[in-house]
């Protein structure tokens, strides 16, 4: 249920802005927070599978960029967010022989 709670909004008015607006009225801020933390983490794992995606099947490095640019402007996510998502996915890309962490970054880092 938790995850379907626009679902119980008319059609006209099923959108995020409309969620926050009527609780907000209604006075329930905590579940407002809630579905915008929800909405948020979505917006994350989305971009981190696009990105995932356009990384192993060797997309152009412009194209990506372009996406993120694109994502980050339609999301408005904050920079920390970004960068978080852009290393696990580049570290997640690179097959690592069995070097330590510190290691691998620093070895990531030098390329």
């Amino acid at each position: 249920m938790e995850e379907n709670l626009l679902e119980f909004f008319p059609s006209a008015k099923r959108s995020a802005e409309g969620f926050s607006e009527h609780f907000t009225k209604e006075g329930l801020i905590p579940l407002v927070e809630y579905n915008e933390k929800k909405i948020f983490e979505v917006k994350l794992k989305e971009m981190k599978s696009a990105l995932t995606t356009q990384i192993a099947e060797e997309v152009d490095i412009t194209e990506v960029i372009d996406t993120v640019k694109q994502r980050v402007k339609d999301a408005k996510l904050p920079d920390i967010e970004i960068v978080r998502i852009l290393w696990d996915v580049l570290m997640d890309a690179v097959q690592w022989s069995g070097k330590n962490q510190q290691q691998n970054a620093n070895s990531a880092l030098r390329q």
